[in-house]
This record gives C-alpha cells, sequence and structure tokens, in this order.
C-alpha cells in the first residue's frame, strides 16, 4: 500500500504492507510472530483496531506493516489511495511534490511532514471512495 506501491511514484524507500485478516483475536500470535521476525510492536499507535509493526535496519525504517480485520474502514481507504493512485498519474506526481515540498522544509520532523500530506490524502481519499474505488477483489 502506500507509494511504494505506486508505479513510478516518489516514495521512501520503505516496505509498506497491509495484512487483512478475518479476526483481529488471534492478535497476540501475530504480535509473537511479528517481534520474532525482528518488527518492533506498536499496538494500535492511533487507529482503533488497526494493528501497527515497524522495522528498522541498521537504525533506518524499512518496513511498516498494518495488520486490519477485513471490514475495518482502513482497509477500504488504504486500498482507494492505492488504487486511484494506480489509475491517475496526475494525482500521483502531484502528491510526490507535496511529498518533496514538505520534507524539505520540515523542521518539526515526521509529525509536520505527516501533517503537512494529510488534507491531499483525505481528499484522494474521498474522491477515491466516490468513484467506487476501496473495494478489495476476491
Amino acid at each position: 500500500m502506500g507509494s511504494t506501491a505506486v508505479p513510478g511514484a516518489k516514495a521512501k524507500p520503505e516496505i509498506d504492507l497491509l495484512i487483512i485478516v478475518n479476526s483481529i483475536r488471534e492478535i497476540d500470535a501475530i504480535n509473537s510472530g511479528m517481534a520474532e521476525l525482528g518488527y518492533d510492536v506498536r499496538g494500535e499507535c492511533g487507529i482503533e483496531g488497526r494493528h501497527y509493526y515497524s522495522k528498522n535496519t541498521q537504525s533506518v525504517r524499512t518496513h511498516k506493516v498494518h495488520v486490519c480485520e477485513i471490514l475495518h474502514s482502513n482497509v477500504s481507504r488504504q486500498i482507494a489511495f492505492r488504487d486511484y493512485m494506480r489509475d491517475h498519474p496526475k494525482d500521483a506526481q502531484e502528491y510526490a511534490a507535496l511529498k518533496m515540498t514538505l520534507a524539505k522544509s520540515n523542521a518539526k520532523g515526521m509529525a509536520e511532514y505527516l501533517e503537512g500530506k494529510q488534507n491531499y490524502i483525505e481528499e484522494i481519499i474521498q474522491t477515491a471512495l466516490a468513484q467506487g474505488y476501496g473495494r478489495l477483489n476476491a
């Protein structure tokens, strides 16, 4: 998911994954398995029902994993964003330019960068959902 899943899009060199499960009830087993693979278990990390993991190599983040139940709103939102950007290269380029501008002007760290792109992401997600993006292909 994210920019790494959009061909030709500029993205940080991080693998950003969405794992969809039928039930989050077994999250403790997932947590221990992810920890064994070297991931930091971060809990919901601000999004109820979504479980987040990150992995660093030599102090550089290389992987982010989001685990959600199939009906969690985060699933359709992430898929809608990814698929819309794949189908709309002009918007993907605009988003890349925004991220580059934010990265250059970012004086307060990652929180400022994330906040700076949030409105654009939300607009794309709402447009994408309204156009029928965000459905899982069975």
